[in-house]
């Protein structure tokens, strides 16, 4: 996992014991992380290589926006758009040169 399940579950609004559902965040995670490499064009590795090994915070919290959004909406949430800040904070990473 590129992120602590803590922290995702953090974000979910999961109690730490809560176990039944940790498969699933797991899931939700990597189906982020692929969705957040498409909209940046790039890989997750490819731009934890130019920050030092580290995956940026603006990243992480497209990958938590984005598993809480899929969680809620599996949970009966109303709502039906994908936070704007998503959108935003890829921006930041966006490789624009691809020809992709």
């Amino acid at each position: 996992m590129l992120i602590p399940l803590s922290l995702i579950k953090k974000q979910v609004v999961v109690d730490e014991w809560y176990t039944d559902d940790d498969e699933y965040l797991e899931s939700l995670e990597q189906a982020a992380i692929s969705i957040v490499e498409n909209e940046i064009d790039q890989t997750i590795n490819q731009v934890m290589a130019k920050n030092g090994g580290k995956l940026p915070v603006g990243l992480q919290q497209c990958i938590l926006l984005l598993i809480d959004y899929f969680y809620s909406s599996n949970r009966g949430s109303e709502q039906t758009d994908i936070p704007p800040a998503f959108l935003h904070l890829c921006a930041i990473y966006r490789n624009w040169g691809s020809t992709r």
